[in-house]
């Protein structure tokens, strides 16, 4: 019987938390601090040795600044959750600053998430066939949160693409275990359940992904002279893409005209709108307060105090249901922009901060063509636009975690001694 390496478990542990992140999110906590021993145990072994890397030393960073926010706190009960929840921005980079000096491999990664994926998809069917037995609309109950129950829709949209591209991305290269004979159906299921989760930035992502893949193949097949004539129509076709998809087309008429008034009278638009509103009526209201708020308070207002000043401003303008605060202090919209989120809450330095996790994370994706990393990276952007994805737990544990891994696994010391030699 063969022998159970620390390398083998460190790669199937690795796997295993990507299965439970996405079907028992519960766990994740748990999985975390299951890690820490086996870390531990590499580090004695001599297993794992440290390797500074900025975008891990600057999550940490990120972390201390919200720690710092505290201080200023005048919500200790938001504040403290907010630096609970954000606990995975300090333990992932600890962990991982620490490199297997064995070679790892993206198979028990993604496969672990698209069994996880599989079996959140099954629970959400469940739960949706439920509704629509209770009684529900046929559509209402089989789309956005009943078909995903388990993460909120434009969470798990996203990370079903990005599952997805990664093992195709996989296939290319080669890689084991990576087969069209499971990846194909795997693939058309998560596109159903992918356009049932009916997440307008998901599917610009996606639309942004695909034209990203097809300029770069034009560009090697065809030339530059074409390649800059089709990036120039670019948008065009994302815009159309975007239209012709199947429950978008409303959506993006309802955006359009939203936008168009919003930029003919701003505080008009923002002061008219009370009552009910669609969610991009509310992120354009959200957007607006949230950057008055920044102007007034560069230096952030404070970890657990974001909500009390957004409450105020949203008052001034008459948005009285969007002010409303629950027990805790808490409104009912977040700004809806992880990049104004950030920024409002611990200042300018945060956001700085923020965008160079970001930059530096994009570079050696470039450097190394880790092209998974690249599209996470470029799904946190498009989608911190419309979302704070860094404040729900299923974002902060899916970025954090991905991030400081991809980059841990973007050199590898195999690579270092075989240069070296």
């Amino acid at each position: 019987m063969k022998t159970m390496t620390y390398a083998n478990v460190y790669r199937i542990y690795l796997g295993v938390f990507s299965f439970l992140f996405f079907c028992l999110p519960q766990l994740t906590s748990i999985g975390v601090v299951l890690f820490i021993p086996l870390v531990l145990t590499g580090i004695y072994q001599k297993e794992l040795r440290f390797n500074f890397q900025w975008p891990l030393i600057l999550l940490i960073g990120l972390y201390a600044l919200y720690l710092a926010g505290i201080l200023f706190t005048e919500n200790m009960y938001l504040a403290s959750r907010y630096a609970e929840n954000k606990l995975s921005f300090i333990l992932f980079p600890l962990l991982f600053l620490f490199r297997p000096v064995f070679p790892l491999r993206f198979a028990s990664l993604l496969i672990g998430s698209a069994l996880g994926i599989v079996v959140a998809s099954i629970i959400g069917i469940v739960h949706a066939y439920g509704c629509y037995a209770a009684g529900g609309d046929l559509r209402t109950s089989f789309t956005t949160v009943y078909i995903s129950s388990l993460h909120h829709p434009t969470y798990f949209a996203t990370f079903i693409s990005l599952v997805v591209f990664g093992v195709w991305w996989c296939y290319l290269r080669n890689e084991r275990f990576f087969s069209p004979i499971w990846m194909v159906p795997f693939s058309l299921f998560a596109l159903l359940i992918f356009t049932l989760c009916l997440s307008l930035s998901a599917f610009l992502f996606v639309a942004i992904l695909i034209a990203a893949i097809l300029l770069r193949w034009i560009r090697n097949h065809f030339g530059k002279k074409v390649y800059r004539t089709l990036l120039i129509a670019s948008p065009i076709a994302v815009a159309l893409f975007l239209s012709l998809m199947p429950g978008l087309r409303n959506d993006v008429a309802s955006t359009y005209l939203s936008v168009k008034s919003y930029l003919h009278n701003p505080k008009g638009f923002i002061s008219g709108k009370t009552g009910y509103k669609t969610g991009n009526e509310v992120r354009l209201v959200m957007w607006t307060v949230t950057v008055e708020e920044m102007a007034k308070h560069p230096l952030g207002v404070g970890t657990g105090n974001i909500d009390a000043h957004l409450s105020a401003r949203l008052k001034r303008y008459g948005q009285l249901d969007l002010a409303k605060k629950d027990d805790h202090g808490a409104i009912q919209y977040n700004p809806h922009n992880q990049f104004l989120q950030t920024g409002l809450e611990i200042g300018l330095v945060g956001l700085l901060a923020l965008l160079l996790i970001v930059g530096v994370s994009w570079r050696i994706a470039r450097q190394h063509k880790n092209y998974l990393l690249m599209a996470i990276v470029a799904s946190l952007v498009v989608n911190s636009l419309f979302e704070s994805m860094l404040q729900r737990q299923s974002g902060i544990v899916f970025y954090s975690f991905w991030i400081c891994v991809l980059v841990m696994m973007s050199t590898s010391y195999l690579k270092e001694k075989i240069s070296e030699e």
